[in-house]
């Protein structure tokens, strides 16, 4: 969804950041004195959604034009801007249910482990649904969380 907007521009922010190289002797394989070297860092603008702010397709919505419109005010020396989307929150709380999901696993209740995952995809498949996107981005986004909820359970096999 937004993966659309995250475009690098080509600036660099106008500091320097030190970094220190100790290079190793060959000889004794000790430390010898460091090397200052200025690396050019790009400036970079975050933006982090979690919680209500993304509990629903509306609210998806709303961060979307945040970030459209934050966008046309950032400094000419940002190059780069990433937007960080966490968990669901609503009811039940995405967070919640992966934290019992855990709790389930740990105590081979499968069942109850079938059911969370259930209640994810459900909250997920419905969110990406009410977007009205077109076919190709839903079917896009829909593939994704149904490969990040199989990571999941491969993850909770294991636990």
């Amino acid at each position: 969804f937004f993966s659309a907007l995250a475009r690098p521009r080509p600036r660099y922010a106008p500091f320097f950041l030190p970094s220190l190289r100790y290079p190793v002797n060959p000889v004794n394989k000790t430390l010898c004195e460091p090397q200052r070297h200025n690396i050019v860092m790009p400036a970079w603008e975050v933006f982090k959604f979690g919680g209500t702010s993304v509990s629903s397709a509306a609210n998806y919505l709303k961060c979307a034009d945040i970030v459209l419109s934050q966008m046309k005010s950032l400094p000419s020396s940002t190059s780069s801007f990433a937007v960080v989307v966490s968990a669901m929150g609503g009811k039940p709380k995405t967070t919640d249910l992966l934290l019992n999901l855990v709790k389930s696993a740990s105590g081979r209740r499968n069942d109850e482990v079938e059911e969370g995952m259930r209640v994810i995809r459900e909250k997920h498949l419905n969110c990406i649904n009410e977007l009205g996107l077109g076919d190709e981005e839903r079917d896009r986004l829909t593939a994704v969380i149904s490969a990040d909820l199989k990571s999941i359970q491969d993850v909770l096999r294991t636990v």
